[in-house]
């Protein structure tokens, strides 16, 4: 509930008048009772307060509402703003103020008729009043007069009466219960007010166009926000709030959809135009604070996400229209779609954080890069017991008929790397945790990066090359095992 105490004696007095006026003209609408239009309580709290919303140039900051108790449980609820009006517009369809307003949300000249009537049918509100100025509206629905229409009807009539002058505008409806008078009170929050909460700390906003706010996970769980358009609240994919993960996101401007009696769903495919329009009016500093102050999701978001759109889009523009070349922290890596999935499972066992890939666009590694990087090892000497299980591994690829490529021995933790073993042109590159594991294990090894002069990992010739390795060192334990017991036994006798 807001009101402030320049309107609260005002709205005080409104809420006295609650009788019927006996000097009130009563004027048929030409709508029937039976007319098939239904509105649930909530689009009909909305609609109520779209017409303040609208005369208060697209906010409801100054917009005063008292909800008070009333006999028999009901409940009064009166809204008032400073903006003053003709009763005539409400007493025609089509009639309308805002014909000529780009921003207003309304305009169709109908919906008080139709709220009117929603709210006396089918919500059971007993009163429905609307005042400006010097003049009271009471709509009520009643017996139609014989030979008004073709079968006895109720239809809905507008209840004019003069009144004492008071500046602006209200509306004073009685609800059936407080729960109704409740839900009056929630739909404010269908609006943009500049104490909203989904419009607090923007990520992004930009005067005259829109914004959005980014919602981090909480507790683990993904946070879901919604969709203003041009300041008003509006459905995202389907008929409920709170359906657009990791992000509010709202417009100033009413130009970018087609206007829209019901104020509809939209698609997520609509939501993410309107996304890139303001994306393309940021400026370079604007987008660098997008992709800075959404951090927290770079290694959860998901390709078909809006937010993931919404970074590809900021990231799009940075690199290619402000040529902008961001740094990020070594740990970060830009994923690629089609490199092994093993090696990035691996790199983010080694602490690696993977990213979509378009951060590469900003200046991000990739993992190819660091998975190239490491190839670049620190040698380190072998002790005396490396050097006697060295010396095994080459009698055991002269055994198999395998010439004794040179290994280079690194210490894969003190490089934080994920790698065992690495092949070049010249020699072998192995890890010293390999030479503390057992004899097959570090063979096996051995024999799988000499094959590697073959090709990669994922090459057909390797991949043969391996076959055949495989193939003789089956033959030549079947052939002759005890050799290959009596390295076993050397190896193990080693002390690392």
């Amino acid at each position: 509930m807001r009101h402030t105490n320049l309107f609260t004696r005002a709205l005080e007095s409104i809420a006295a008048v609650t009788r019927p006026r006996v000097d009130a003209e009563q004027q048929y609408l030409k709508i029937l009772e039976s007319y098939a239009v239904t509105w649930d309580l909530e689009k009909a709290a909305r609609d109520t307060w779209q017409n303040f919303f609208d005369a208060n140039n697209g906010t409801l900051d100054d917009v005063n509402v008292i909800v008070r108790p009333e006999p028999r449980g009901r409940h009064s609820i009166i809204i008032r703003h400073p903006a003053e009006y003709d009763h005539r517009y409400l007493l025609h369809l089509g009639g309308t103020s805002k014909t000529d307003s780009t921003q207003a949300a309304g305009g169709f000249g109908e919906g008080a008729k139709i709220l009117a009537l929603s709210l006396l049918r089918d919500h059971k509100f007993s009163q429905v009043r609307f005042g400006s100025r010097n003049w009271i509206l009471d709509f009520a629905l009643r017996d139609l007069p014989r030979g008004e229409y073709v079968s006895s009807s109720r239809g809905l009539y507008a209840d004019i009466a003069p009144a004492e002058y008071t500046p602006g505008n209200f509306i004073h409806f009685i609800a059936p219960n407080e729960k109704s008078a409740g839900v009056f009170l929630d739909a404010q929050d269908l609006f943009f007010r500049s104490d909203h909460p989904d419009f607090q700390k923007p990520t992004l906003d930009i005067k005259g166009v829109g914004g959005f706010r980014f919602l981090p996970s909480s507790d683990g769980k993904p946070q879901y926000g919604n969709f203003y358009y041009a300041g008003q609240r509006r459905h995202v994919d389907e008929q409920k709030w709170n359906t657009v993960k990791a992000l509010n996101v709202w417009t100033r401007g009413n130009n970018l959809l087609a206007k829209d009696r019901d104020r509809g769903i939209i698609t997520s495919s609509e939501l993410l135009n309107v996304i890139s329009h303001i994306i393309k009016n940021a400026t370079k500093s604007q987008l660098v604070n997008v992709i800075l102050g959404t951090k927290e999701a770079w290694t959860t978001v998901k390709m078909g996400e809006t937010l993931y759109s919404t970074l590809s889009e900021a990231a799009n523009h940075l690199g290619y229209t402000h040529h902008v070349n961001m740094t990020f922290a070594d740990e970060y890596l830009a994923d690629e779609y089609f490199f092994p999935e093993n090696i990035k499972t691996s790199l983010i066992a080694g602490g690696y954080s993977i990213c979509p890939p378009f951060f590469e666009k900003l200046g991000m590694r990739s993992v190819s890069d660091a998975y190239k990087q490491m190839g670049n090892h620190f040698i380190v000497q072998p002790s005396e017991q490396e050097q006697a299980r060295l010396a095994v591994l080459y009698s055991s690829a002269t055994l198999l008929g395998k010439k004794q490529v040179p290994v280079r021995l690194f210490d894969m933790k003190d490089e934080k790397s994920i790698i065992k073993g690495q092949h070049t042109n010249e020699f072998v590159w192995m890890s010293r945790e390999v030479m503390g594991e057992p004899y097959n294990k570090a063979l096996a090894t051995y024999l799988h990066e000499i094959d590697h002069e073959h090709g990669g990992d994922y090459s057909a010739t390797f991949s043969y090359a391996l076959t055949d390795t495989i193939g003789d060192v089956i033959e030549r334990t079947l052939c002759d095992p005890g050799q290959f017991v009596r390295l076993r036994d050397q190896w193990t006798t080693t002390v690392k």
